[in-house]
């Protein structure tokens, strides 16, 4: 039997509209791998196509950029990693003008971000010291990595706020724990409560704004002011492609990803209670039951009242 052969894309064109698909279908999720995928897509620029100087190929990295910015607002890495190319195709044209199209070349940062992960990885030793408490919320790879690789050499204690109501903090929990790390998880709602106990708070984030503000998954900022409550110090572990220059009243920045309600509540759970919405608007619909036409005689019946008993 013949097996389909899927077909390669034969133009610069269709490589960005199958990235742009990709994209909006969230076939690619995450910062880390959106922000490979988008040095792909630039290096791919740059062997596809010709330039004759380097005006002509920052103008195609921005038109390029825009377009997978534009398939997927809440990802800012893809714009992070657009300005990087940009910023060393600036430095490469400047020091050789003779040479820019060779030179961009080698400028595109591939592996840049794991190189950067790595790093941050390798610095859990100097920021964490023996038998501290460490507080964290939800599920995160890289406070996952930042801690695993700090436990090969100290000895901690973390504590794993569930992070409702998608509950991923039952599977960093469970991860540590295989990593051989003394783990505790919690309710969200014992955050406070455990943080007079806990030394330091690490968190991860979606993106790190120029103001200093951090766009986090939902409960950060509980945790956040909890801390701040105990002055308790909260370090924030970001790679390089999550650092964006633009700021919170930003029009163009977005904040939230709308999904669908399969992620927190099943099909099953939803259907139990499609029921019991029914009956409920029924009930307070005032169809039949004359419940409508209570409220109005009641407010007649008290501007009466006021009118002949006046003050």
């Amino acid at each position: 039997m013949a097996e389909a052969v899927k077909e390669k894309p034969s133009s610069f064109a269709e490589v960005v509209e199958n990235c742009c698909a990709q994209l909006r279908r969230r076939q690619i999720q995450g910062s880390l791998p959106c922000a490979k995928r988008t040095a792909e897509i630039m290096r791919a620029l740059l062997t596809m196509q010709r330039h004759p100087d380097a005006a002509s190929l920052i103008d195609d990295v921005r038109a390029v950029g825009y377009k997978l910015q534009a398939a997927k607002p809440v990802e800012l890495a893809v714009g992070n990693i657009v300005r990087r190319v940009l910023h060393l195709i600036r430095e490469e044209a400047q020091t050789e003008k003779s040479d820019s199209e060779a030179d961009s070349n080698d400028a595109v940062p591939q592996g840049k971000a794991d190189g950067k992960q790595d790093v941050m990885k390798s610095q859990g030793v100097e920021h964490l010291h023996a038998n501290e408490v460490i507080l964290t919320l939800g599920m995160s790879d890289t406070t996952y990595a930042f801690l695993r690789e700090a436990a090969r050499k100290r000895e901690f204690q973390v504590v794993v706020a569930e992070g409702a109501p998608r509950y991923d903090g039952h599977l960093q929990a469970r991860k540590l724990a295989d990593a051989g790390i003394q783990v505790t998880a919690i309710p969200d709602s014992a955050v406070f409560a455990m943080m007079a106990r806990a030394n330091k708070v690490l968190v991860g984030a979606h993106a790190v704004l120029a103001n200093g503000g951090a766009i986090a998954p939902a409960g950060i900022h509980m945790v956040a002011l909890a801390a701040h409550k105990h002055s308790t110090p909260l370090v924030v572990l970001v790679g390089l492609h999550k650092l964006s220059p633009q700021f919170p009243h930003d029009p163009d920045l977005l904040y939230n990803d709308f999904r669908g309600p399969a992620e927190v509540a099943d099909c099953d759970m939803q259907a139990q209670g499609l029921p019991q919405q029914m009956a409920y608007a029924a009930a307070h619909s005032g169809v039949g039951g004359g419940s409508s036409e209570e409220p109005s005689n009641s407010g007649t019946e008290a501007r009466a009242q006021g009118a002949s008993h006046p003050h």
